[in-house]
């Protein structure tokens, strides 16, 4: 949501602020390798969580397995811009847009902030 992700953008300038993306790994989406074979990545939930100090943790159901979270989801996530989002009610997408544009830096400050969320 491009709201919740302002919030999180400018909470972060005033104290730590912890912001979670949650991405399904589909059955196969990659391969690991066991000790003896290479295998598909089970499906399963995983969470990249920002750790509060400029980093964050890639978190999977079963890292075991290869689990992790997909990076095809973090590369998307690059993309953002958010001029180019949407929202429930065009009403409500004007106000996020207009609180943005407000906010020093504006729209391409907020872009690479959302952006750095899924960075390396």
């Amino acid at each position: 949501c491009i709201l919740e992700a302002q919030v999180c953008c400018v909470e972060r300038r005033q104290r730590k602020f912890t912001y979670d993306t949650a991405a399904w790994v589909p059955e196969g989406a990659w391969k690991w390798k066991t000790d003896h074979e290479w295998k598909d990545v089970p499906a399963q939930p995983s969470v990249l969580l920002d750790d509060g100090a400029g980093g964050a943790l890639d978190i999977a159901e079963q890292p075991h397995a290869g689990g992790a979270f997909p990076k095809s989801v973090a590369m998307e996530a690059m993309k953002v811009n958010i001029e180019h989002a949407q929202a429930a009610r065009v009403d409500d997408k004007n106000k996020i847009l207009d609180f943005v544009c407000r906010q020093p830096g504006g729209f391409h400050d907020f872009n690479l902030k959302v952006r750095s969320l899924f960075a390396g």
